[in-house]
């Protein structure tokens, strides 16, 4: 929880003139070359932007290589709303389906309008290989930090988060889940509000700058956003139950004995062996005539490995081959979609 203030900038990433260093920016370049290239759009890039802490005085070794691909979002749509949400999406995936470390950094992705105003103290531009927004040492003993509160605060948050977890693991009414859905999403919704307005009027150690950094860097954050997309599809989980029964007279109908099979799983029947790749969302669309499925964004991401899917921009959609299924982003939802 201390906050601590370095004398000098990140020397694994800064030279001693406080410019980038070469090969650190060439990575980072390459990196975001490689995230536009998988947009399959022809997009004209205002600027490519490392901010965060590690642009700043106040990194630590958890400190993450915030890289900003700043453009103009209506080059994609007109509605740079329904772009936004997209490309959160695609960020989200984007990061949770590469690990890409720099110095021991991580490198976190974001996508930045160029009309959106961004709360930094250090910003420094890649493609112009120049500082923005130069970072200036903070004087701590002119930062009022209440302690008290900000551990107040995130005692509550913690405790929200794992009476949350515990639900995920019972049976729940469509309804329910629905509701829980819609208040995990909104604490998760204010805990980023909080943050930015925190970021907008203090700075960055402002108490819920700080609050927000804990809980991501000791995995909360992520807790949070897994509650939200489990219980999300729940509710949209027509009878829950009924399928629940369903899988469970398989299991008892099958030709060993669950004792049998626990003890000897060598003797289980290939055909009742579960198959990793399996993909339950999919399978059920592809035996019905029609219907749709919501997908998480864990989901999202096995479909988009297995068909090669590139950034779905809303209005339009992807043919999963010759299945006669289609994807699509449901801006309503916020989330994509199968159709049959």
């Amino acid at each position: 929880m201390d906050v601590t203030v370095h004398s000098e900038l990140s020397r694994e990433i800064f030279d001693l003139n406080n410019k980038l260093k070469p090969k650190v920016k060439d990575v980072l370049l390459e990196i975001a070359k490689k995230v536009l290239e998988e947009l399959d759009e022809d997009i004209k890039i205002s600027d490519i932007v490392l901010t965060g802490s590690m642009a700043n005085y106040t990194y630590n070794e958890a400190s993450d290589l915030d890289l900003h691909i700043v453009f103009d979002f209506s080059q994609i749509n007109k509605d740079k709303r329904l772009v936004k949400k997209a490309l959160d999406c695609n960020k989200y995936v984007w990061n949770m389906r590469h690990d890409i470390f720099l110095k021991n950094h991580e490198v976190e992705l974001y996508y930045q309008d160029i009309d959106e105003p961004h709360a930094a103290t250090g910003m420094y531009s890649l493609v112009k290989d120049e500082w923005i927004k130069i970072p200036t040492k903070p004087d701590l003993s002119k930062i009022d930090i209440d302690k008290n509160l900000i551990v107040k605060k995130i005692k509550s948050y913690i405790s929200f988060i794992r009476m949350m977890k515990r639900e995920l693991s019972k049976d729940l009414t469509n309804d329910y889940a629905a509701k829980l859905n819609h208040k995990a999403g909104r604490i998760l919704e204010k805990l980023k509000q909080d943050r930015k307005d925190g970021l907008d009027e203090e700075g960055e150690f402002s108490e819920n700058n700080i609050i927000f950094k804990y809980l991501r860097k000791n995995g909360y954050v992520d807790d949070l956003v897994d509650i939200v997309n489990v219980m999300y599809d729940k509710s949209f989980t027509e009878k829950y139950e009924y399928l629940r029964a369903i899988k469970k007279k398989r299991h008892m109908n099958a030709t060993n004995s669950g004792l049998t099979r626990k003890k000897h799983p060598e003797f289980v029947p290939d055909i009742h062996r579960k198959d990793p790749t399996s993909f339950s969302k999919l399978e059920a669309l592809k035996m019905a005539q029609k219907g749709r499925q919501v997908l998480s964004p864990s989901e999202f991401n096995t479909l988009r490995k297995r068909y090669n899917i590139d950034l779905i921009l809303p209005g339009k959609f992807k043919s999963l081959g010759n299945t006669g299924i289609r994807v699509y982003f449901d801006t309503k939802l916020n989330r994509h979609v199968m159709e049959k």
